[in-house]
Order: C-alpha cells, then sequence, then structure tokens
C-alpha cells in the first residue's frame, strides 16, 4: 500500500490527509509523506510552519554531543516517563502544552 492510499484511507476517503507521518524507509514514500499531512487547523495565525528534515548518521557529532554531556555542558529535561501502553495520557500531557521537558515513551 503506498503512502497515499494509506493517507487517504486513514484521512477518510480520496484526497484525505492525515496529522503526521514519520517516514523509516525512504525511498519513494518519503515524498509521497510531504503530500500526505495536512495544514493544522488555524496554523497561520500562530505563525506555524512546516519541516522537513532527512537524518544523516553522522558519528563525529555524536561523539561531540556524548562529550558535551560528560563534561556537564549539556543535559536532557525530562518531564515524564511513559510506558509504551500509556501512550494516550503521554500524548494527553502533551498537548496541554505545559511540559517541563521531554515526554518519553519506554519499550
Amino acid at each position: 500500500m503506498s503512502v497515499k492510499e494509506w493517507a487517504e484511507r486513514e484521512g477518510e476517503g480520496e484526497g484525505g490527509k492525515v496529522d503526521l507521518v514519520i517516514d523509516c524507509k525512504g525511498g519513494e514514500s518519503l515524498g509521497q509523506c510531504w503530500s500526505a499531512g495536512q495544514k493544522p487547523e488555524g496554523c497561520a495565525a500562530k505563525e506555524v510552519r512546516n519541516e522537513f528534515f532527512i537524518m544523516e548518521p553522522r558519528g563525529d557529532d555524536l561523539l561531540e554531543v556524548g562529550r558535551l554531556f560528560e563534561e556537564g555542558k549539556v543535559r536532557a529535561v525530562v518531564d515524564s516517563v511513559w510506558k509504551l501502553e500509556e501512550y494516550q495520557q503521554a500524548f494527553d500531557k502533551l498537548g496541554k502544552g505545559h511540559s517541563k521537558g521531554k515526554i518519553l515513551l519506554t519499550l
């Protein structure tokens, strides 16, 4: 099933859109993901913009970030940790917009 077919099924019909697509495959499906997402209501008034990026493995960068963590120059702020089964509660908390750090799901 193509991303377009999936989006139409999940987005309720032809031309249907979904809120979020995370592509782990790449290739042809990557371009389809961009057109499968819908623009959230009211985002123009809130100056929300789209971002599109591709992750690349960079060992040197990862080593540098690790060094910064070890030296205490960078730290991760964690608001809460949830079991995967509690994902809905985690997303509800995220949706309230009052978290003070990352909301994590454990696998």
